[in-house]
């Protein structure tokens, strides 16, 4: 579990991207791909809080607070869900999105050839499915009998 303080990222995440139908271990491996659960993170390029969101679309998908972890991921669930249906459910495109723009990866046809945005795609697949992984192998709730 990551908490932060007194948030816990995983309970505010799983409950928040399969509304989305976005698996809870590709958002929490873009969290941790991106700012290792820091909920005032940010970058150089102005990106902020957990979903790493610049102001622009921070603004398109409705968040009026980046530095809000509820608002950030609630934000932050609704870009992932556009670009994998921008860009036809393809997964290391909408990483590449986030992560260079999505014009940048529209104008490549492809990942951008920029080295941080080919190792943050590669970042978050292999924590994806290792979150996957850990998700599966979670002992199921047991049901009274």
């Amino acid at each position: 579990m990551r908490d932060i303080g007194s948030i816990d990222i995983i309970a505010l995440v799983e409950p928040l991207a399969p509304d989305f139908r976005l698996e809870p271990a590709l958002i929490l491996a873009v969290i941790e791909g991106k700012t290792n659960f820091n909920i005032q993170a940010q970058s150089p390029q102005n990106t902020q809080g957990l979903m790493q969101l610049i102001f622009p679309t921070a603004e398109r998908f409705g968040v009026t607070n980046v530095w809000d972890p509820l608002l950030n991921l609630t934000g932050g669930r609704v870009y992932p869900r556009w670009l994998l249906c921008h860009f036809d459910g393809d997964l290391e495109l909408p990483l590449a999105g986030h992560n260079a723009g999505e014009q940048a990866v529209a104008k490549q046809g492809a990942v951008p050839l920029y080295p941080e945005t080919r190792t943050c795609v590669k970042r978050i697949q292999r924590r994806r499915d290792r979150a996957a992984e850990d998700e599966r192998q979670r002992p199921l709730p047991s049901t009274p009998s």
